[in-house]
C-alpha cells in the first residue's frame, strides 16, 4: 500500500536518551516512542487508515486518495527525514501554487530550542507557552527574558516587502505538571519530537544540534 515503510521503535528510556533518538533516525527510524498511548494513536491515525477516500496524493512517496488531513497526518510521519534537497516538486498537491518548503525541526538536523512565530491577536508569553507545548510536549511556566532582538531582515520574497524581526528569548522552567509529562514523541509538522538533555550532553558536544544557541542560552 506504501512505498516506504513506518518504522517505529519503542523504548521507555527513549526520553532520556538524546543521542540514541539521533542515532535512530540517522539509520531511517521515523518515529522513536517512549509511551504506549502515542504509538497506539499514531499507528491508528496514519499508519492504519480507516479509509482513504480524498484526491490528493503524498509528494514524497506518491501513495494516493488523501484527504487534507490525511496530508496532514501523512508526510511528517513518513517523511520527516527527508533533507530539504529532496527531489520533488515545489507545488503544492492541494492549492497547485508554487510554494518554498516550510522549515520545520527535521530529525537529521540535530535538536533545538522550541519556538516559533506569534499568531495574530496573540502575546508573546502565551505564543512561547504554546509553542513549547506544541514542539516538545511540556507545560512550563516562564521565569524571565534572557535576551530581546530586533533586527531587519531585508526584502519578503513572499509578499515582496521589506521587514523587521523581532524575537523574545525567554527563561522558563517546567511546571509541576510539566515536570510528570513524557517529552513529545509524535512527529508533526511542529517538530520531529523532544528529549531531555543535560547540561553536559548540550555543552559537551555529545548531542547534535541545529546550531549553537543551545549552548549559549544553557550558560
Amino acid at each position: 500500500m506504501y512505498s516506504t515503510a513506518f518504522i517505529a521503535v519503542f523504548d521507555p528510556d527513549a526520553a532520556e536518551q538524546p543521542v540514541y533518538r539521533l542515532q535512530s533516525f540517522d539509520a531511517g527510524v521515523n518515529m522513536v516512542a517512549h509511551d504506549v498511548e502515542t504509538l497506539r494513536q499514531i499507528l491508528t491515525e496514519v499508519v492504519i487508515p480507516s479509509g482513504l477516500n480524498g484526491h490528493f496524493s503524498c509528494p514524497y512517496c506518491n501513495l494516493g486518495n488523501l484527504t487534507e488531513y490525511d496530508m496532514w497526518l501523512h508526510c511528517p510521519a513518513y517523511h520527516i527525514n527527508f533533507p530539504n534537497e529532496y527531489p520533488m516538486s515545489n507545488v503544492c498537491p492541494i492549492c497547485q501554487k508554487q510554494v518554498n518548503r516550510p522549515l520545520q525541526e527535521f530529525a537529521n538536523q540535530g535538536f533545538w530550542c522550541p519556538g516559533g512565530a506569534v499568531d495574530p491577536g496573540e502575546r508573546l508569553g502565551p505564543a512561547a507557552l504554546r509553542e513549547t507545548k506544541e514542539e516538545a510536549g511540556i507545560d512550563i511556566e516562564l521565569k524571565g527574558i534572557l535576551a530581546i532582538e530586533y533586527n531587519p531582515c531585508g526584502l519578503d520574497r513572499r509578499q515582496s516587502s521589506y521587514f523587521v524581526r523581532m524575537r523574545i528569548i525567554f527563561y522558563a522552567e517546567p511546571t509541576a505538571e510539566g515536570l510528570q509529562q513524557l517529552p513529545k514523541s509524535r512527529p508533526d509538522f511542529e517538530s520531529a519530537g523532544a528529549c531531555w538533555c543535560s547540561y553536559e550532553e548540550i555543552q559537551g558536544g555529545h548531542v547534535k544540534l541545529r546550531g549553537n544557541e543551545p549552548q549559549k542560552w544553557s550558560k
